[in-house]
């Protein structure tokens, strides 16, 4: 019988693995990954990936991996029975803090257990190492514990000393907008039998020069942003800034490690500036929040300040695809809404902590959209009873359901277009002070940023 129940869930695993994958496929536009190469195929692996966003981060990491790993989440998500059942079934593991109340030594001490049998066992694990998460794109303090269970497996049983941590970056250009960028990659494996002997000597020691290779690793595989007075300059000038610096060095802004490697080289320019003279950078920063309350009174995208006007054939074959394709838009929103409308409706009732809402929304969106197209599709056969026809319409609403949302951008451009139109015609003065505004802050950034060298200290080369 326990034979059986594992063929099951091995089974259930798989299919679940291939349903999430495509889930992450279709809610991203573009992912790139990148040093997948450097996980060992039969080694124990601990991967330490930085954490953003609940749930994403795992699911992002787990889809891109050969093999199914086992990871830890908070534990107070795990309060229900069968909350409790299916995380643990989904290979998910508590880690208990003083606010859930418990015994938290013991009870973490028996997850640890539990993590040291998997590595015993030569399977993947994801420990978060700075221990929660946060939106705000820079690499906190690493925890320990990623440590402990390292040494304690290595000490339990001598032949998996080929046990790894791989660091990973995961980079979200839009965590929460759909069709938005992914850039996944993997750092170099730090094997935990290089550091025994240090270990044995001076446990402590060994920790925090574990953590700081891993803490260094996460800086150059993601955009870490160390500024923390200034944090939000820096996000604005990677908005607004890094297309204009792209075009100017011929980078491609498509190209995910060009683009990763742009933001890492603002980055650094920032930094530089900052270091040279802080009146100075405080004037820069004075500057840019200028015109970034200049920019909110006419509540315009001001990235759309740097594009260049369309030439009138362009702008007609625009209004020419807005006009053609808006039956279509209108086709696969209307059948597409009820399964976008659960994930919706259960998000915003329940999510408190915004780091959470794209997780909910994904893992909801699992069960809903197969859901609610499986109800259409029978109720479609029920007026037209042709297995022929049932098929094109599901093809109809998942192939439509995607145009739409293309056509959605589209609508996006063309309005932020139109406002900094209307603008320009009708409130000369203010279009004139805002571009102004802006002129002055692109040609500070250039003739500072695009000094740095393109080897620029943490920069990930091709």
């Amino acid at each position: 019988m326990k034979g059986t129940y594992k063929v099951f869930h091995a089974i259930g695993l798989f299919i679940l693995k291939m349903w999430v994958t495509i889930a992450i496929r279709a809610y991203f536009r573009k992912i790139r990954v990148r040093g997948i190469e450097k996980i060992p195929t039969d080694a124990p692996v601990i991967f330490a990936p930085n954490h953003q966003y609940a749930f994403m981060d795992a699911m992002v990491v787990a889809t891109v991996n050969k093999r199914i790993p086992y990871f830890l989440v908070r534990a107070d998500i795990f309060q229900t029975p069968l909350a409790n059942f299916m995380l643990r079934a989904l290979r998910m593991m508590p880690v208990y803090r003083l606010r859930d109340k418990v015994d938290v030594m013991a009870k973490n001490e028996d997850i640890f257990n539990k993590c040291v049998e998997i590595l015993l066992k030569r399977k993947h694990l994801i420990i978060f190492p700075e221990g929660n998460h946060s939106k705000i794109r820079r690499i906190r303090t690493i925890r320990k514990g990623i440590m402990r269970i390292a040494f304690r497996a290595i000490k339990e049983d001598d032949s998996i000393d080929d046990l790894v941590i791989i660091p990973v970056g995961i980079n979200y250009d839009n965590h929460s907008k759909f069709q938005s960028d992914l850039f996944i990659q993997f750092g170099d494996p730090i094997r935990v039998r290089d550091y025994k002997n240090s270990y044995h000597n001076n446990q402590s020691k060994t920790f925090s020069d574990m953590a700081a290779r891993i803490y260094q690793s996460l800086t150059r595989l993601t955009v870490n942003i160390n500024n923390a007075d200034s944090y939000k300059f820096y996000e604005n000038v990677l908005k607004i800034y890094t297309p204009h610096f792209m075009r100017k060095l011929r980078m491609s802004y498509k190209n995910l490690i060009e683009r990763f490697n742009a933001y890492k080289r603002i980055i650094t320019g920032m930094d530089h500036i900052s270091n040279a003279g802080r009146d100075e950078f405080k004037r820069f920063e004075a500057a840019n929040n200028r015109f970034f309350k200049q920019r909110l009174k006419s509540n315009f995208d001001p990235v759309y300040l740097g594009r260049h006007f369309d030439s009138r054939l362009q702008k007609f074959k625009n209004y020419a695809g807005l006009l053609l394709f808006w039956p279509i838009y209108i086709y696969g929103l209307v059948n597409n809404l009820p399964a976008l409308f659960l994930p919706y409706i259960i998000s915003k009732f329940t999510v408190r902590d915004d780091h959470w809402d794209s997780s909910v929304k994904l893992a909801i969106g699992l069960l809903s959209f197969p859901l609610c197209y499986t109800i259409q599709s029978l109720i479609f056969y029920r007026f037209f009873p042709d297995g022929w026809l049932v098929l094109l319409y599901l093809l109809s609403i998942i192939i439509t359901g995607i145009l739409a949302k293309i056509y959605q951008e589209w609508i996006h451009r063309f309005w932020e277009s139109f406002k900094i139109w209307i603008l320009r015609t009708s409130k000369k003065r203010d279009y004139v002070r805002i571009r102004n505004s802006y002129n002055q802050l692109i040609q500070k950034l250039d003739s500072s940023l695009l000094k740095v060298p393109e080897k620029a200290d943490g920069l990930e080369q091709e």
